[in-house]
Formats: C-alpha cells, structure tokens, sequence
C-alpha cells in the first residue's frame, strides 16, 4: 500500500520547512536569463532548452523559452515539434510587429517599440505565437530558416523595438524567460536581449580558442556597448577534468563568475536531441543534476523538487512542482 501511494501521480512528498518557506513567501524572483555564446558549436541551444525545461516543466513554474538565434532556430526540432506549429514562430511574430506598426502610424517616424508610449504588440499576438510543450513551458520557436534572421523586420531600431517589446510582454505573463541567442552581437534582436536579460550565462568550451573568443567579444560588449558585467555568468559546457584547462583558469580569465560546469555528454546528449525530449526530463545523471543546480540559482526550490522527483522515479512525475505549489497556495495557483 506505502508503494503504491507513493507511486500514484496524486502523491505529494514532504519538503523541508526552509523549502516551504522559501515558496510560500515568493523568497525568489521573476527573471529573464539570455543563453548566450561567443562562439557557435558550444551548446548553447542544449542548455537553455533544458534550463527551461528544468524551470517549466519539473519546477512547474510558468516559462516561456524564446529561440532568437537570428543564425535560424533549432529548438522546434530539438523538442520535437510537428511541422503544423512551426508556422507560429518569432519571425511570423515581428512580421506583425512591423504590420501593427505600420496601422498605428508609426512607420518611418523613428518612434517604435522601445520609444513608443503605445504598445505595439497585444499579449494576446504574443500568446497566439506560443507553442505549450509540457506542464508549463511553452516556446516561442525561432527563425525556421537561416535567411529569416536577416530580414527588414530584425535589423536596426525596427529589430530593437520589437525584440524589447517582445521581451517586456513575455515577462508580464510568465515567472522565467529563457532566451536562446546567437553569437553575432551586430544582430539587433540580439543586442537588445542582451541589454534587456536580468542575468547573462555565456556558454563556453574549455578550450583555448573559445576562452580567446569569449573574452575578446565580452571586452567590446563591457567597454563599447557599456553592458552591465555585473548580470554575466559563466558556464563551462563539456568540461573534464583532463581537458587540460582547469575550472579557476577560465575564471581568472575572463573575471565571470561561474554559475555551473556541465560535464561532457557525448551520445548521451546527441540521443535525447535526437528523440525531441530534454535530457532533464528522462535522465538523474551528472548532466542533469549540473542544469538544475544551475537552474537553482534563479528558482532555489527545485533542488529539492528534483531529488524527491528522483526518490519517486523520475519522469512520471514531471508535475511534482504543480503538487508542490498547490499543497502551499490550494489548487489552481500553480
């Protein structure tokens, strides 16, 4: 009977009383956390997907994951998603951004998105371009072909305005925002994230080239483009320990702190890609535990969200943030 109760999707583990404290006093903050890399191949992609996986579907907290790689989007194939959804993605998004813009009288008056007193996109039209995938993340999938990133509508002070525009409406409808950037810090969309994320992690390798290429552009970002250091984190993807870089080198280096290392996955990584589902959602190994530890720094709960989810067998239990939150605040306020 004590199995089979605590086996049934109705079951609620006990949390420590700090851990019940810390979600019934709201004891963390809603934020919007860009993943971003100077380099391409790092896994950039890999880790915001599952950090917002971790935060939207274990954690159950109200996500919304934004692919702005103007390089064109991978998220709609790595979470597997069918060809009749992908119509619905941030280029179809700014293209009626510009359209709004030009019915509201805006157009060529240089008072766009981020000058303009009016709203220029409805949260309904945002919400219309939302994907939902599991529990409570949805996605905002991206460009869907390469060219896409360099039309009309992402480049300049039309690209600024829609992007912080975007980005001031999706943080009003949900607790996370977790942007997939690329590299390119001359695209606009990709800029403004960056000046608009509460928090910067920056993907990187441990290896010589992508610490020199990290450091060159965070250089410029810092000094010419006057970003605030202060919101940059580190994250140092496929690191082993014979790699021949040591953790606190990459540090010095840079002068980041490091939020987490996420150990090298191999094919680990490459078949839950492959299959369309996040390696958090069906894995308790090294690779999992290092992105919600990581996750834990923005929704401190999920650690222990996590191991009781582990105790309970893992992906059958991917609500277990809803029954945590409803056991505090009564249903319905998950």
């Amino acid at each position: 009977d004590a199995l089979r109760e605590r086996s049934s999707p109705s079951y609620i583990p006990k949390v420590s009383t700090q851990v019940a404290q810390i979600i019934a006093t709201h004891g963390w903050e809603k934020s919007m956390v860009a993943v971003w890399a100077a380099k391409g191949g790092v896994g950039k992609s890999t880790i915001s997907e599952n950090l917002a996986a971790v935060l939207g579907v274990i954690a159950n907290r109200n996500t919304v994951l934004v692919d702005a790689n103007m390089a064109g989007g991978n998220t709609h194939i790595h979470l597997g998603f069918p060809e009749s959804v992908i119509a619905k993605n941030i280029a179809a998004l700014a293209r009626r951004y510009q359209m709004n813009l030009t019915t509201q009288g805006y157009r060529n008056t240089g008072n766009v998105g981020m000058l303009s007193a009016q709203s220029v996109l409805a949260p309904s039209e945002v919400q219309g371009h939302l994907t939902p995938f599991r529990n409570n993340l949805r996605v905002l999938i991206g460009p869907p072909k390469q060219f896409m990133g360099g039309d009309e509508y992402f480049q300049g002070e039309l690209g600024r305005g829609f992007m912080h525009e975007l980005l001031a409406v999706v943080g009003s409808m949900a607790d996370f925002v977790v942007m997939d950037l690329g590299q390119d810090t001359n695209a606009a969309v990709h800029l403004q994230a960056l000046r608009d994320a509460n928090y910067v992690f920056v993907v990187i390798n441990p290896d010589a080239a992508s610490v020199r290429a990290t450091g060159e552009v965070m250089e410029t970002l810092f000094k010419h483009v006057q970003l605030d250091a202060k919101k940059f984190r580190l994250i140092v993807n496929r690191f082993h320990p014979e790699h021949g870089i040591a953790r606190k080198d990459i540090v010095n280096a840079l002068q980041m702190p490091e939020v987490g290392i996420v150990p090298e996955g191999g094919p680990k990584v490459t078949a839950s890609l492959n299959r369309g589902y996040p390696l958090v959602m069906d894995s308790r190994g090294e690779i999992a535990r290092n992105i919600v530890e990581i996750a834990s720094t923005l929704y401190p709960p999920v650690t222990q969200i996590w191991a009781q989810r582990a105790k309970l067998g893992g992906s059958g239990n991917d609500g277990l943030g809803k029954q945590l939150t409803e056991m505090m605040f009564g249903p319905g306020r998950a």
